[in-house]
């Protein structure tokens, strides 16, 4: 949901590394839209398991100036012949608060940035058609960045990532569950550096190890 957006590197980077773990081949990336990711520092992507999906026809992305970052879709092929697609997304974060007008926060607990959300989420549907139409396939799931308990932010719990899919995959799906590795995982150990030296030289170097 949120990989840097300088084309492919950072997701083959990713991809490259879970291989070499693995010591084989598990995954391999959807390879990225022609019609771009936007200019925002970071873009969603996708990877997926060639030894259980094939790629059915190329990627495709919504550029709508409404989007911070373009959702992306692509359609898949499973080894029985079904064929399916999904659409990450990642909606406008709760940061960097308007203090007035309509995405202000407004005290309801949906945080700010609330009425471009909507609007993005509208825009979502259209482009869920469009996957539809294009990928010749009713069946879609959903998986992005909504805001649901996978987010601890400034001390608050929140609704962050999501998945959905359209009702004529329900009979299709088996599990499904949460990971909260981001939500249960306290700040001193995250990717800021406040916590790190030199920011913080009461930090021992060698204080954490992974």
């Amino acid at each position: 949901m949120e990989i840097q957006n300088i084309g492919e590197v950072a997701v083959q980077n990713l991809v490259d590394g879970l291989n070499a773990k693995f010591g084989n081949t598990v995954y391999a990336l959807v390879p990225q839209p022609t019609q771009g990711s936007g200019d925002d520092a970071i873009r969603v992507a996708m990877i997926y398991k060639p030894g259980k999906l094939t790629l059915n026809g190329v990627s495709i992305a919504d550029p709508a100036a409404i989007n911070n970052r373009a959702p992306m879709a692509q359609s898949f092929r499973a080894a029985n012949g079904e064929v399916f697609a999904v659409i990450v997304n990642h909606l406008k974060s709760k940061s960097s608060c308007p203090v007035t007008g309509e995405n202000a926060d407004t005290g309801v607990l949906q945080g700010c940035w609330n009425a471009l959300r909507m609007l993005q989420s509208t825009q979502l549907l259209g482009f869920l058609e469009q996957v539809k139409t294009a990928t010749s396939t009713p069946d879609v799931i959903l998986l992005g960045d909504y805001y649901d308990y996978s987010c601890v932010f400034n001390a608050s719990v929140g609704r962050l990532d999501h998945g959905l899919s359209t009702a004529s995959m329900n009979s299709k799906i088996v599990g499904a569950t949460s990971w909260h590795i981001n939500a249960d995982e306290p700040a001193i150990i995250d990717y800021d550096l406040e916590f790190k030296q030199p920011a913080c030289a009461t930090i021992a170097a060698a204080s954490f190890k992974f």
